[in-house]
């Protein structure tokens, strides 16, 4: 972090390489670009081992921490709240219904998030976690393998006790 607060870019630093290189294939995509946007993709699957379709459409606040083997798929993002994750994650579908992420998501190592699932407010899955058509999720961190999730509600300061992101950030957004 620089002396005014801000995160520099550090290239060397996967989770920034990761999300610098997808950025680049968003823009890419926008502009309609899909020949450079698939090489981009290629380029942060073959560098960083990691699946980040440039059509889809990650929050601002987004950190990934040794992210390789994740794949995030086409899940609805709300683009004003805060997206975390780490190695072997994955968002996909079940039954060609992707998750809604309208709150803020910490995802530790190795949990799946699949199918018909809303995740609201604060939701933190713990390591290994295994999420499916769960309904709406709000406040809270979820344990275990679907179909015997244990779910315990959390608070906001309990959740940015583990988030990567600082809580007053959040709130004015």
């Amino acid at each position: 972090m620089s002396d005014d607060g801000r995160v520099a870019l550090r290239a060397a630093h996967i989770g920034h390489s990761v999300l610098f290189i997808y950025e680049l294939s968003r823009l890419a995509y926008a502009a309609k670009d899909h020949y450079l946007a698939d090489r981009l993709f290629f380029l942060n699957n073959a560098i960083n081992g990691v699946n980040i379709l440039p059509s889809i459409d990650l929050p601002l606040r987004s950190f990934c921490d040794h992210p390789n083997g994740a794949i995030i798929g086409r899940a609805n993002f709300n683009s004003c709240r805060s997206f975390s994750f780490s190695n072997q994650c994955t968002i996909g579908n079940s039954n060609n219904v992707y998750p809604t992420i309208s709150g803020d998501l910490v995802m530790l190592p190795g949990c799946v998030l699949l199918g018909d699932t809303v995740i609201e407010g604060y939701v933190i899955m713990s390591n290994g976690c295994k999420i499916r058509n769960a309904g709406r999720l709000k406040n809270c961190i979820v344990y275990g393998e679907y179909p015997n999730n244990v779910i315990r509600e959390i608070s906001s300061e309990k959740f940015y006790e583990v988030a990567s992101f600082k809580q007053e950030l959040n709130e004015r957004a």
